[in-house]
């Protein structure tokens, strides 16, 4: 698990209000439910060309990212679905098709965040 560990300010959620889940399942039984390492290591490729393209556009922004249980999880919040896809097919047109799937969700409260951040910090 990566993520921020604050909440963020009312202008930066109302700037990202969509809630983009861009998922890899893989085949972790040989490893404990992690991925195996040349899966891992397109993993990270993947994961750099999400972070240039957000450093380069400012359309969105990282929220958490998870690995475990033959899943890979990068979650941002973006402005809209559509400038989401352009930026994220411009990056990676050099890149080999990657088995991803990815999903919005309409979340202005940013409340899948909050609750991860509830889950791990907040505990009493």
């Amino acid at each position: 698990m990566k993520f921020v560990n604050e909440f963020p300010e009312d202008s930066i959620r109302t700037k990202f209000p969509i809630l983009t889940v861009v998922s890899w399942k893989y085949n972790g039984e040989e490893n404990n439910g992690m991925p195996l390492k040349d899966v891992n290591k397109k993993m990270i490729v993947l994961e750099d060309a999400l972070e240039d393209a957000m450093d380069s556009s400012g359309l969105y922004q990282h929220a958490y990212s998870r690995t475990g249980n033959n899943l890979k999880e990068f979650v941002y919040y973006c402005t809209k679905q559509d400038e989401f896809m352009d930026i994220l097919n411009k990056s990676l047109v050099n890149h080999e098709k990657y088995p991803i799937n990815i999903d919005f969700y309409e979340d202005e409260q940013w409340n899948e965040f909050r609750q991860l951040l509830d889950d791990f910090i907040n505990k009493d």
